[in-house]
């Protein structure tokens, strides 16, 4: 799995945080039929607070999520969010299969 990060991201105080849950990361995906590939970035809340979103994409689908500093802080909430995300990825992985399939059938 590649795993970038944006400048504000690297400069971002939760930096650690980042690369940590970069790792738990790893051990959920472990060795992944396609090619994964994560951007996180550093954005600003309606209070000017940092939230940082994950980008996961593969060669046909993406998918997102914005997490709180808490949230990357408690190893349960980001495990949580970590499995809930792949899980998205894999669900639309699968769904564009499956209609891939029921069209070459037809």
């Amino acid at each position: 799995m590649q795993i970038s990060y944006t400048e504000k991201a690297k400069q971002s105080a939760d930096y650690e945080l980042l690369r940590q849950a970069d790792a738990r990361l790893e051990e959920i995906l472990g060795s992944a039929a396609e090619p994964v590939s994560g951007t996180w970035d550093c954005i600003q809340d309606a209070d000017d607070g940092p939230l940082y979103m994950l980008r996961l994409a593969g060669r046909f689908n993406e998918v997102k999520r914005t997490f709180e500093p808490n949230e990357l802080r408690s190893s349960n909430m980001r495990d949580f969010w970590l499995y809930l995300l792949w899980g998205k990825f894999l669900q639309a992985r699968n769904e564009r299969l499956l209609r891939q399939l029921l069209t070459t059938e037809s």
